[in-house]
Formats: C-alpha cells, structure tokens, sequence
C-alpha cells in the first residue's frame, strides 16, 4: 500500500514541499493510522473522496507543532496523508523536432 503525504505550514498557510508518495511497510488501515500518529502528531480530521457510489474516506489530516530550522520559533505542521492500494503512475509521451 501507498500514502501520499501533503506537508503545509499551517501558521503561514503554504506547502513545506511537493507532495511525495511512500510505500508503507504496514498491512492494516489501522496499522498505517497508528505509524502516522507517532510520526504526524495527533489526528484533526479524516480526507473525504466523492465517487459514483458516494462519499468515502480516504485518508486522515494530522496536525503537530514543529521548529523552524533556522530559529527557535515554532509552527503548526499539518500533514494530509491519502491511502492508495498502488503507486500512481505517469505516462511520458515525447515530441521529437525534426529540423
């Protein structure tokens, strides 16, 4: 199984990088939810998904305080992490120039 991790700075309301996807080593939902816990801080919310058959869960949205790394200030880091049964793939298609 896959998560993608979104990584915001709350305090100032702006992405701390791109969003990544990881291979989780973990076999349970309730397994991935308790490593993400430790890791993440305490959970805030669930992420919602609509599909055809209606709204479903998708994910959690954790929230802990973190320092900065160039001072001693502190910010609130939120982490939204999506479940995913396989690693996404992206299709590259090339446009050669014929001079």
């Amino acid at each position: 199984m896959f998560i993608k991790e979104t990584h915001v700075n709350r305090s100032e309301d702006y992405w701390v990088g791109e969003p990544f996807f990881t291979e989780v080593s973990e076999e349970t939902i309730g397994g991935i939810f308790r490593s993400c816990q430790k890791y993440f801080g305490r959970c805030i919310s669930k992420i919602y998904i609509d599909t055809k058959t209606g709204t479903k869960s998708g994910g959690w949205v954790f929230l802990r305080k973190e320092k900065y790394d160039d001072c001693k200030e502190r910010y609130l880091h939120e982490t939204w992490v999506e479940l995913h049964e396989k690693e996404p793939t992206k299709e590259i298609t090339e446009y050669p120039v014929y001079i």
